[in-house]
């Protein structure tokens, strides 16, 4: 399993709709993605129970999940961080040390789902913060 962006039973609202959606949605209402993206529905267990299929792809497992970079943004930025940067913003290790004024960071959250972020991240701190060791959340 490769995913790049984890989350899944995430929850919003319809900012756009396309062409061929229909009458059943509207801008504003409230919608879902379920944990279960695809099943194959063919199998002996898909007759029985579609939620037990083993060959399923699910949001978030397999396939991409709800942790969008706009939505872990304004979850940040919410929560009072003065500023936000993705790992895989090209410019992230300039903007951090033009902001702590060419130290770096005291201290980095990185909840990255690939490894590049947690490699970048000693990068990003200035000299004599404490790095914590790789933690890998299965």
């Amino acid at each position: 399993m490769d995913v790049h962006v984890p989350g899944h039973e995430g929850i919003g609202s319809i900012v756009k709709l396309g062409s061929g959606v229909g009458d059943r949605r509207r801008i504003g209402q409230r919608v879902g993605v379920k944990w279960i993206n695809e099943t194959c529905k063919t199998c002996d267990i898909c007759q029985k129970d579609e939620t037990l299929c083993p060959d399923q792809h699910n949001s978030g497992r397999d396939t991409p999940g709800t942790l969008q970079e706009e939505s872990k943004r304004r979850f940040c930025l919410d929560m009072g961080a003065s500023h936000f940067f993705s790992f895989t913003d090209p410019e992230i290790e300039q903007g951090i040390h033009a902001i702590t004024g060419h130290g770096g960071a005291h201290a980095i959250v990185c909840c990255a789902g690939a490894e590049a972020g947690y490699n970048q991240a000693p990068r990003l701190l200035r000299r004599g913060a404490i790095h914590l060791p790789h933690i890998k959340i299965c």
